[in-house]
């Protein structure tokens, strides 16, 4: 199954189970997800109109106590994650295994969403203001 086809939280239970399936004593996952939808002007006019959102997910893990930790935005590969987290763990010095619990947090939005065709009235507004002083 392709990555692209998973849910954040099915990710998420994907890697920790195949974490301690491959031998991690313990393993912890981190997602964030981002959206923001900058307007460009140039000349005194509309140039840019964008959309972006990026997924980031981070795998920690302990192997023979040692922690490897990978970093993945976009797509995932979850096995691929898994298996490059273990071997940065055999780089590392052993320590204790200090999981955050099992706290999941959910942190509000940042800002207000505000339509496409609001952010361009803004930015003429800007312009015309700009244009009479």
């Amino acid at each position: 199954m392709g990555s692209e086809n998973l849910s954040q939280d099915t990710l998420a239970e994907q890697l920790l189970e195949l974490a301690l399936k491959s031998g991690a004593e313990a393993a912890e996952v981190y997602q964030s997800r981002s959206l923001s939808r900058p307007v460009f002007f140039e000349a005194n006019r509309l140039k840019q109109l964008e959309t972006s959102q990026s997924e980031g997910t981070a795998l920690r893990l302990w192997c023979n106590g040692r922690p490897g930790l990978m970093v993945a935005y976009g797509s995932v590969e979850p096995q691929a994650m898994v298996e490059r987290s273990l071997a940065l763990s055999q780089l590392n010095q052993p320590e204790p295994v200090e999981l955050g619990s099992n706290f999941q947090p959910s942190y509000p939005d940042l800002g207000e969403a505000v339509p496409i065709e609001v952010l361009v009235d803004w930015g003429k507004q800007a312009i015309a203001l700009i244009r009479d002083a």
